[in-house]
Order: structure tokens, then sequence, then C-alpha cells
């Protein structure tokens, strides 16, 4: 739940944060989820990491 203070917003709404910066009133939405990597994406990434080096 969002609140009114003194013409700013504050809280969150769904996805969505209301924050005040300076004289600013941001609002942003939530960070979704993590996209994790598989096996075969740490070893190409290793792999990469070895050419890079040479």
């Amino acid at each position: 739940m969002a609140t009114n203070e003194n013409g700013y917003l504050r809280g969150q709404v769904g996805n969505l944060v209301s924050r005040k910066v300076g004289t600013k009133n941001i609002v942003q939405t939530k960070p979704g989820r993590k996209i994790r990597q598989t096996e075969s994406s740490k070893s190409a990434a290793a792999d990469f990491g070895y050419a890079s080096a040479a």
C-alpha cells in the first residue's frame, strides 16, 4: 500500500515501488526473477575466459 505524504507517494502498489529522492517522486518496478546459469553456460563462460586470457 502506498501513502501520500505531503504530495509524495511512499510505498508500493503491485509491482510498482514509489520513493522520494530529493525533491522528486520516483516510481520503479520491482526487480524480476533472477535468471540462473545452466551448467553448460557456466562451462562455456569458463572456456571463453581461458581463450581471452591467451
